[in-house]
């Protein structure tokens, strides 16, 4: 069996065999910021809802490390509120947990913990229910595996909070995303093993003085979640992989309330090509996205799958890096039924470009967006939120050196 294995999370960074694309690493690439001039969405996003109407560097990030600093998600609260995380480093092999706050006017770097005795810590989600409640989730390194990492925010710092790792303390266990609905729910979904090369897919729950491990599937043995996403406390959907033997298959879970269970959802590359989903967005019990990327035998497409109150349907979605070229999405933000952002990266040539595109209410467009590393150095979109549909945050990083955060403002 081949195993799923992430590398140095970035949400869609892993390991594939055979797939060929190319594995991303922390640190490798990560963003010049964008100058504050505004930047007019190009003409496929003209008939696109009109509240977001142009990509802007929003405000300049900190960047604290020397040699790297990358952002993997972000969540926003309000136009005046938001916060983005990832993970910066001052030499080749240390990472540490990067949080920044927006206050409406200025992006500011906020004290977090770096918990890991091989100074390996790193943040691939966040969530946001008020200024007092805020998660942020990860993998630290123990010296022996990775373990599970969980911040909170109380209104005045950021503080560790124990996490289960099922998988103990000689094998991996990370968490890539986290979704909240409030003080007293909240969801972070991922992977752990217990031997062997098999990934177990994760999920672990905070229910207002405690996280705990929620019993969830592995269809196939090997299965991992990357994107979590709920509106109540009985309803989220978890999103991510599974292997069929062959190659792997898109994999969508939902809680009904008490349990887990697989939902089917498509596979468009076929069940001999690989299928990936790295994000979710959900606003209602019959209005839901998920996004990813799956392999045609001769690149990778951009892959969105839309739920409708009764099933995971593919609809058509844009690949501007063209059909020799992989295309790639990785995150998803939608505030209703006529409105949803996702984002990610196409190849041009030999480098990355970010990739931002639309949901007006009946089809999918691509909208122009910032490389500000320029066309000769990566650029790349790994999360994105939004409060409102005239309030969209999409963060990354573009190529160094030094490498340096991305967070671009759609207004």
């Amino acid at each position: 069996m081949v195993a799923l294995r992430s590398v140095s999370r970035m949400p869609g960074s892993v390991v594939t065999h055979g797939v060929g694309r190319r594995a991303r690493r922390i640190g490798v690439a990560l963003a010049t910021t964008v100058a504050s001039a505004a930047f007019v969405l190009g003409a496929p996003a003209a008939s696109a809802a009109r509240a977001c109407v142009a990509w802007t560097g929003g405000a300049q990030p900190s960047n604290p490390g020397i040699v790297s600093n990358n952002f993997t998600a972000t969540a926003v609260l309000s136009p005046c509120y938001a916060w983005a995380v990832g993970t910066w480093r001052n030499n080749a092999a240390e990472h540490q947990t990067l949080i920044e706050h927006f206050n409406g006017s200025v992006w500011t770097f906020v004290p977090s913990p770096t918990i890991g005795t091989e100074h390996d810590d790193l943040l691939n989600g966040v969530a946001v229910t008020s200024k007092s409640n805020a998660w942020a989730v990860g993998n630290f390194d123990n010296g022996s595996a990775l373990q599970t990492l969980v911040l909170h925010w109380n209104g005045s710092s950021w503080a560790h909070k124990k996490s289960p790792n099922p998988g103990g303390g000689s094998f991996d266990d990370e968490l890539y995303a986290v979704a909240a609905t409030s003080a007293t729910n909240a969801w972070a979904v991922g992977r752990f093993r217990q031997s062997g090369t098999s990934d177990q897919t994760l999920i672990e729950r905070w229910n207002g003085t405690a996280w705990k491990v929620v019993p969830s599937p592995t269809p196939g043995g090997s299965a991992v979640l990357y994107a979590v996403g709920a509106t109540s406390a009985s309803n989220a959907w978890a999103a991510g992989v599974s292997f069929n033997g062959a190659a792997y298959e898109t994999l969508i879970l939902r809680w009904n309330g008490s349990v887990w269970k697989r939902v089917p959802s498509p596979n468009p590359g076929g069940t001999s090509n690989n299928n990936f989903l790295r994000g979710v967005s959900v606003t209602s019990a019959s209005d839901a996205w998920a996004v990813g990327q799956f392999y045609n035998g001769t690149a990778f497409r951009t892959l969105i799958l839309h739920w409708n109150g009764k099933a995971w349907k593919v609809v058509p979605s844009p690949n501007p890096g063209g059909t020799s070229n992989d295309n790639a999405l990785y995150g998803i933000a939608a505030t209703s039924s006529t409105n949803a952002v996702a984002v990610g990266d196409y190849h041009a040539g030999s480098v990355l470009q970010t990739l931002t595109e639309r949901w007006n209410g009946s089809h999918w467009k691509w909208a122009w967006s910032p490389n500000p590393s320029g066309p000769t150095k990566d650029n790349a979109l790994f999360g994105v939120a939004a409060s409102s549909s005239g309030n969209v945050w999409a963060v990354g990083y573009a190529g160094g050196p030094p490498d340096l955060t991305l967070a671009m403002h759609c207004c």
